[in-house]
């Protein structure tokens, strides 16, 4: 069943629950960091909305995100819906200055972060502010979560400008606007369960939001590529052929060393930027040594392309070498 012009008088959060008892064992979202359904998603996103509310965020607040793009990204932009929030989606390629500016002008009390953002996450929060690491902080809470009583004239976001023709200001845009747009949208291009749409666009910009939930409020399959990353995208499509045929992954063993290399020298770039990493690290040796490592495992079937894992592993370097 796919969305319906008469959905504009829900919110986004009950549409997406319809869908999970729809087709909670389905995929609901690819990335070069794995797949996730949409039962799995939904649990995660009621995590996320657990630790927001338990956190001190009330209905109509701001919450902004500073997490790569991938699953718990779209996690926690759901999540904030659930909790009755606006969710503030902050691009990974500005400044610390400009995304300080967003934090501030936005008024959030809450800042969610992944691991291998935390630093910066804390840099520009500031002292008052609560920064949430989702990708470590979510165990204690509930995968059941009770979302707020959300309103069709609800805020959902606020997407900045780049501020290219002048200061850079909020976008604003309510649920019901955002759900008349998605069956519009979806009734043009006859979307249904069965489809796959592709996201190019960084979750920072505006134009994302009809493929996320154009896919999510219709059972869809949502399908991230990274333009940037060729060998991540070898990864995605290889996840897509493993998961329709119950296959080994069509990628060679050259492209997998590739995509987990590219993965992983941008963490460790990240992770020496921040001082968490000895100034003279050879990032690209080290990533190189690393990747062929975790290949070797994954062609023994002792571990698992994710972008998890990667995080996991840049989080090992950094222990060891503290």
């Amino acid at each position: 069943m796919r969305i319906e012009k008469s959905a504009v008088e829900s919110s986004i959060p009950d549409l997406f629950v319809k869908q999970v008892h729809r087709h909670g064992k389905r995929l609901a979202i690819v990335t070069e960091g794995g797949c996730i359904t949409y039962q799995e998603l939904d649990q995660l996103a009621n995590r996320i909305a657990g630790a927001l509310v338990a956190n001190g965020h009330r209905h109509g607040q701001t919450v902004t995100i500073l997490v790569e793009q991938g699953i718990l990204q779209i996690a926690a932009i759901l999540g904030s819906l659930k909790a009755g929030g606006i969710y503030v989606p902050l691009d990974l390629a500005l400044g610390r200055r400009r995304l300080h500016e967003i934090v501030e002008h936005a008024d959030s009390h809450v800042v969610l972060t992944d691991w291998i953002n935390r630093s910066t996450a804390k840099l520009i929060s500031g002292e008052r502010r609560c920064v949430l690491n989702i990708e470590e902080d979510l165990e204690q809470y509930s995968d059941k979560y009770q979302a707020t009583d959300r309103s069709p004239n609800d805020l959902a976001y606020i997407y900045y400008t780049s501020g290219t023709t002048g200061d850079p200001k909020g976008v604003v845009d309510t649920d019901r606007n955002i759900l008349h747009n998605i069956a519009r949208y979806t009734t043009s291009l006859n979307i249904g369960c069965n489809d796959r749409l592709t996201l190019l666009q960084s979750c920072g910009f505006s134009g994302a939001v009809s493929n996320i939930f154009a896919a999510l409020l219709n059972g869809a399959l949502d399908i991230h590529f990274d333009e940037g990353h060729p060998g991540g995208c070898l990864v995605v499509l290889s996840l897509l052929e493993s998961s329709q045929h119950d296959t080994k992954s069509s990628a060679t063993l050259e492209q997998t060393i590739h995509g987990l290399k590219t993965g992983l020298q941008q963490r460790l770039k990240k992770a020496k930027q921040a001082g968490e990493l000895p100034a003279g690290l050879d990032v690209s040796g080290t990533a190189t040594t690393i990747a062929t490592t975790m290949a070797g495992m994954m062609v023994m079937g002792k571990a698992h392309f994710s972008r998890a894992t990667l995080n996991k592993t840049v989080k090992q370097v950094v222990q060891l070498l503290e």
